[in-house]
């Protein structure tokens, strides 16, 4: 089995991350374009862009052969997934809720940043 180091592993994926990126870019661009975005729309908006920017700090490191750094963007990415695919879900079952609840992590998140940054000085 290769290591996900190997040059021909790095070959192997680098088109079809192109692809995705190509398709995730393609997509807010399709969204910014709508007249009256929704508010899901916007968290669509920010689950692409942070999956857009992991792509292409993927792409950088490979290049650079970076690859165990590529290896915890990728691990980042996964994890927009698993919380993109959450809120689908929340969605299914009501859309203010869903947005409410995404707009309460983004906030909790602020405030331990917050908190850290004031411990830290």
């Amino acid at each position: 089995m290769p290591s996900y180091e190997s040059s021909s592993s790095r070959q192997r994926y680098t088109p079809q991350l192109r692809r995705v990126l190509r398709l995730a870019e393609a997509a807010v661009k399709r969204l910014r374009e709508m007249r009256r975005p929704s508010v899901p729309d916007h968290i669509l908006l920010a689950f692409l862009g942070k999956s857009i920017d992991g792509l292409r700090g993927i792409l950088i490191f490979q290049k650079s052969g970076l690859c165990h750094e590529a290896q915890s963007l990728a691990r980042t990415l996964f994890e927009v997934r698993l919380s993109f695919d959450a809120f689908v879900e929340l969605m299914r079952a009501g859309v203010r809720t869903a947005c409410m609840r995404v707009m309460d992590a983004v906030m909790l998140e602020k405030i331990k940043q917050a908190r850290i940054g004031v411990q830290g000085v």
